[in-house]
Parts: C-alpha cells; sequence; structure tokens
C-alpha cells in the first residue's frame, strides 16, 4: 500500500472538510440565520457568529489532535513558504487589534482566521482527487439547494433584480460556485464510467444554469480566465513531450495574444456603467490607504464603522469589491505582503503541478486556483470566513511533491515495467 498519509488518511477528515467548508460558502449559514431563525445575514448575528466560532475551533483542535496520532497518518509537514505566508497573515490581521480603530470589531473576527488556517491545513494534506471530490460534494450540496431555493421560492432564491442568489445574500456569490462546479465537475468526466458520471454531469448542469441564472460578469470572466490559463499550461507540458520546444513557443505566444486582448477589454470595460459602483468603491479604498498605508485600521473595521464608510450608498455595499484593496485597509502593507506571497504560491505550486504531471486533477487544481485569485480581484472574499481563502491557503500549504494524486505502491512494479520496455529487443 502506499505510504502517502494523504491517501490512508481517515474518512472521517473528508467529512469534516466537506463540512467546514460548507460553513465558509457562507450561504447555508446565512440562510439559516435570516430565514429560519429570523435574525439578520450579518456577522453580528449570535447564529452566525457562533457556527463560525464553532467551525474554527473545531478545525484547530483536528489539527492538535493530529499530533497526538501514533500512526504514520499525520498531517504533512506544510511548504515552507506557503506555510511562513499563511502564519504571517493571520498573525497580522490578529495583531491589528492593537492599533485598531475598533479594537473589539477586530479582536472577535480575526481570531476566526487561526481556524481558516488550520482548515486550510487539513485541506492541503488531501491527494489531488480527494481534494476534487470534498469539494465536488461541497459545491453540489449548495448549488442543489440554492436551485431549490430559487424555484420554490422568488423572494428567497432571486434577488430584487431577478437574478438567482439561493441560499446567498448576493448573487456574485452563488455565482462563484457555479463557476467551481463547471471546474471540478466538467473536467472529472474524463476518468469516470456509467454511473460514476451521474454526479458529475449532475454538477456541470446545476453550474451552468445556476451561473445563467446569477448573472455576475465577474463570475464569468473568472472561469473563461481559468480555463485558458489551465488549457494552454496543460497544451506547453504535453506539446513539450510530444512536438518538443516550439509547443511551448505556441503556448507562449497564445498566452500573450491573449494577455494583449484581456488588457484591452479590461480597459473598455473599465469605463462602463458596469463597474460604476466598484470604480467609487477602489477609489474611496485608495484614499483611505494612503493615509494608513503601513498598518492599516484594523481588520473588518472600515465597512463596520460609520465615520469611515458613512451611511450611503458604500456603507450599504459593504466591501471594497476588491481583496487587495481589503487588505490593504484593514492590516495595511503588513498583511498585504504575506497575502500577495500567499496566492503567487498558490498560483505556482499548482501549476508546477499541471507541469510536471499534466491531468483532470491537476488541470482542475490550478484552474481552480487561478479562478479564486481571479474572482478576488472583483469581490472581497478573503474579508468574508470563506472557503475562497481557506483554498487559496490550501494551495499554498500544499507540501512539494504532493500535488499529484497519491498512487499505490504498483508504481514500483510500473517502474520496472518502464525499465523492461526500454531494453533492447532480442
Amino acid at each position: 500500500m502506499s505510504d502517502d498519509p494523504g491517501a490512508l488518511g481517515s474518512p472521517l477528515r473528508d467529512g469534516l472538510v466537506v463540512a467546514a467548508l460548507l460553513v465558509c460558502t457562507n450561504g447555508p449559514v446565512m440562510y439559516l440565520a435570516w430565514h429560519v431563525l429570523h435574525g439578520a445575514p450579518t456577522w453580528e448575528d449570535p447564529a452566525v457568529r457562533s457556527i463560525f466560532a464553532a467551525t474554527a475551533a473545531v478545525s484547530v483542535l483536528a489539527v492538535l489532535l493530529d499530533s497526538q496520532r501514533v500512526s504514520g497518518r499525520r498531517l504533512r509537514k506544510p511548504s515552507r513558504l506557503g506555510g511562513a505566508s499563511v502564519v504571517a497573515f493571520t498573525a497580522v490581521i490578529v495583531a491589528s487589534s492593537l492599533w485598531s480603530v475598533d479594537p473589539s470589531v477586530t479582536r472577535a473576527r480575526s481570531f476566526a482566521y487561526i481556524g481558516l488556517a488550520a482548515l486550510a491545513w487539513i485541506v492541503a494534506d488531501l491527494d489531488l482527487a480527494r481534494f476534487r471530490r470534498a469539494l465536488t460534494v461541497t459545491v453540489a450540496l449548495v448549488l442543489a439547494g440554492s436551485l431549490l431555493a430559487v424555484v420554490l421560492s422568488e423572494s428567497i432564491g432571486r434577488d430584487q433584480n431577478g437574478d438567482w442568489r439561493g441560499f446567498f445574500v448576493d448573487p456574485n456569490e452563488l455565482a462563484s460556485l457555479a463557476a467551481l462546479g463547471l471546474l471540478v465537475g466538467v473536467p472529472a468526466l474524463s476518468g469516470t464510467r456509467g454511473s460514476g458520471r451521474v454526479l458529475p454531469v449532475s454538477l456541470g448542469v446545476m453550474g451552468l444554469a445556476v451561473l445563467v441564472g446569477s448573472g455576475s460578469l465577474s463570475a464569468w470572466l473568472g472561469l473563461f480566465g481559468a480555463v485558458v490559463c489551465a488549457s494552454l499550461l496543460w497544451f506547453a507540458s504535453v506539446g513539450r513531450v510530444r512536438f518538443g520546444a516550439r509547443a511551448v513557443q505556441y503556448a507562449s505566444a497564445v498566452a500573450a495574444l491573449v494577455a494583449v486582448a484581456t488588457a484591452v477589454v479590461a480597459a473598455a470595460v473599465w469605463n462602463s456603467s458596469t463597474l460604476a459602483l466598484r470604480r467609487g468603491l477602489w477609489e474611496f479604498g485608495w484614499d483611505g490607504i494612503v493615509e494608513r498605508p503601513i498598518v492599516g485600521y484594523g481588520w473588518f473595521t472600515v465597512w463596520d464603522t460609520i465615520d469611515f464608510s458613512g451611511t450611503g450608498e458604500l456603507w450599504a455595499v459593504g466591501s471594497a469589491h476588491n481583496s487587495i484593496l481589503g487588505v490593504w485597509l484593514g492590516a495595511g502593507l503588513l498583511a498585504l505582503i504575506p497575502f500577495v506571497a500567499v496566492s503567487a504560491t498558490a498560483l505556482w505550486g499548482s501549476g508546477q503541478a499541471l507541469w510536471r504531471d499534466p491531468s483532470a486533477d491537476s488541470w482542475t487544481f490550478f484552474a481552480v486556483v487561478v479562478f479564486l485569485v481571479a474572482v478576488n480581484l472583483t469581490l472581497s472574499y478573503v474579508l468574508l470566513f470563506s472557503y475562497n481563502w481557506v483554498l487559496l491557503m490550501s494551495a499554498a500549504l500544499r507540501p512539494t511533491g504532493s500535488t499529484q494524486q497519491a498512487r499505490p505502491s504498483h508504481t514500483a512494479g510500473n517502474a520496472r515495467g518502464r525499465g523492461a520496455a526500454q531494453a533492447p529487443e532480442p
């Protein structure tokens, strides 16, 4: 059998990951607080706070108990750069309560990020096949429930514009999960047969339907960018083996053309009415950053303090709709630097996995990471107790060499077979 602890881990670990990621999608929790308990879909609601605090505590406890195992199935040590970046980011946002303009708000919410980091370490220990399955189950449950909400209750399942939001407060949140559903569902079809295709097909159909119904431009653009980037890297990796360096040159040329086209489209969209509100938010965020660029105002405080955001449209939006600005406002350059390092390490590690071992699982892994990074440019996922940030941290924490799907011990036999195949024929 394999010596890979990710391959031998208890199914309880997979169950914990699915349950915790469901909470971190935010939708089911907000739905429970808002429509079942008749509270408010905000972080101040007692039910919301309790659920996230419990999830964080269970994740930390799972990591602590894992250290007491007597078997060889303990969590593997994370990537050094990824681990240092995650620890630095988490430490800074917790420490920001010391200089926060509202220490109580910062302290209460930032401690939950310790639990998110612990959960990310657990996710990082899963091999790519188990990671994809856990993400598939999580997204399928949320999309199925949200579609049911759309069908049964227009007031709950749709916003004032008629866009689908399902369990969520904002259609963009549902749309991001729909895009993830396509990224994990469609590639899985290549490795399944018969009844094994039911879940991937269902996930793909639900993802496409929800993505259309939600009307989210951010999710569409992120999905397109993820598919293009992952496909180009896959072609370059496969092509260099079959066709040599010329395939890499072709892929690089196409990537350059796509980058230029993206820049042209971005310049056109920037001046459109679609981004009018976001331009106002980003200008407001930059004005605040200029005043306190190094340490920020304290995690979460800007959008919860009327003195900063006022009582108008900006306050109602509740975020900068850009994680870079959100992090910079909340904890300054002290947090922004490790945040960028986490994102860059996640992209590099997942890209290396696809380059070294092009497969459906590694394609999905890289595409998911690209998508997670992309949507953070137009949405502030890192400011929520979000699956987005958990998955990004997990990609950065993934140990070097564990990105490939775990293989059983017949690998040695395969190696011998390859050696025999290379021997000259008699």
